[in-house]
């Protein structure tokens, strides 16, 4: 186990890198964000999350909660990939909540 994989374990925060304009006006293309791994889903957070036929950690808005998972959007509808192409994430999918922007 590397000493970044055995850290994350220990810490339930991580700081990641925004690459991409999807969540602009919030959340800016080169700006860190602080994501905190244990929490409870609700509509309206941002989360990290990931898609089964995608490669990648994406950053998007939790805009409903349905029996099977969540549908999550970018706020910026242009320049987003999100369940409106991809589908719905489920929860195991869901890697963290947005905390603070760095």
């Amino acid at each position: 186990m590397t000493l970044r994989a055995f850290i994350s374990r220990l810490l339930p925060y991580t700081i990641f890198i925004v690459s991409g304009h999807s969540m602009e006006p919030a959340i800016h293309q080169g700006s860190r964000v602080l994501i905190r791994a244990l929490f409870f889903p609700k509509k309206g957070d941002i989360v990290a999350c990931c898609f089964s036929n995608k490669d990648g950690i994406f950053l998007k808005r939790i805009s409903q909660i349905t029996e099977t998972g969540f549908l999550v959007v970018g706020d910026n509808e242009e320049d987003s990939l999100d369940s409106r192409s991809l589908g719905e994430v489920s929860r195991a999918q869901i890697k963290g909540k947005v905390v603070a922007v760095l």
